[in-house]
């Protein structure tokens, strides 16, 4: 059984790194030597020099955990950037783990390197995060191999991921989350509640739009267990499922605690105002209609 796995888990990842070179072809060819700025470009644009972009500025904060490996600055700051001589430290508050460990590593086969193995890699956690909860779901290797597949090249995911936005990067951190407290409902599996912390510990290190979008779908999910558990039920099934989520919750509260220590933004001159978050929040009516059609 464990050899089954173990097989069936390098068919899978063989699969979504295939999947990952295709779709972003021709990154190979250029994986020492040129990052990706986009998803679709004009055939004379598929190859530039020094084009400006996210791409960069995400290229350069995984620069900068590498650099604070090596000891040249510390971790979550940026003495760099906008750096006038004035002696001014930035604090950063994310590197969107685990991606910079790979950056750090295959940073040794070339400046490009590191950041084009993150943009490939993406593929295979989409990939194997969507697998791991269709599977639960269904049972269904093939069913689960597509979602998984689907996932991974979702037109949304691999533009943002291939234009330098850190939320297609973070995507899978979202169905991993899902799978894991499903496991700790169904099976009060303690090994699963610390992979959901661990998971959302990832998730506050990440682009807070996944974080965003997962506290907004997770109680869905959790309101369906306990709908299929029967109403009635709900006392005793609260009582069954508080032990084995424990690790979950204490790992999520300190996630979020140290985020909120690590992002000097409330009090500081970045701080909004309600009349600001106002003016740029969408309107009641446009739930219902959108005034300005793109």
């Amino acid at each position: 059984m464990h050899k089954g796995r173990t097989k069936r888990f390098l068919l899978l990842f063989a699969l979504y790194l295939a999947l990952g070179l295709v779709y972003t072809m021709p990154l190979a060819r250029y994986f020492a030597g040129g990052v990706p700025y986009a998803r679709y470009v004009k055939a004379q644009d598929q190859v530039v020099h020094n084009r400006p972009g996210d791409h960069l500025q995400l290229y350069y904060r995984f620069w900068l955990f590498k650099d604070a490996l090596l000891g040249n600055s510390g971790f979550f700051v940026n003495k760099y950037e906008f750096n006038m001589g004035s002696g001014d430290i930035i604090p950063i508050s994310s590197y969107f783990m685990p991606y910079p460990l790979l950056f750090a590593l295959f940073g040794l086969f070339g400046r490009s390197a590191g950041y084009n193995a993150v943009v490939i890699s993406s593929y295979i956690f989409c990939g194997l995060s969507m697998y791991l909860l269709i599977r639960h779901y269904t049972g269904n290797v093939f069913a689960a191999a597509l979602g998984g597949v689907l996932f991974a090249i979702a037109p949304y995911r691999s533009a943002s991921v291939l234009s330098g936005h850190p939320t297609g990067l973070s995507m899978f951190l979202l169905p991993l989350f899902i799978y894991s407290i499903e496991k700790v409902m169904s099976g009060k599996s303690w090994k699963h509640a610390v992979l959901g912390g661990i998971v959302f510990l990832l998730m506050t290190d990440n682009d807070l739009h996944v974080l965003y979008l997962t506290a907004l779908v997770t109680p869905f999910f959790i309101i369906r267990h306990f709908v299929a558990a029967g109403l009635k039920n709900f006392p005793n099934e609260c009582r069954r499922l508080i032990v084995p989520a424990l690790p979950l919750i204490i790992i999520c509260v300190f996630a979020l605690a140290t985020k909120y220590a690590r992002a000097p933004v409330v009090g500081s001159s970045m701080a909004r105002n309600i009349s600001e978050v106002k003016n740029f929040a969408p309107r009641t009516d446009d739930v219902f209609l959108r005034n300005q059609p793109l």
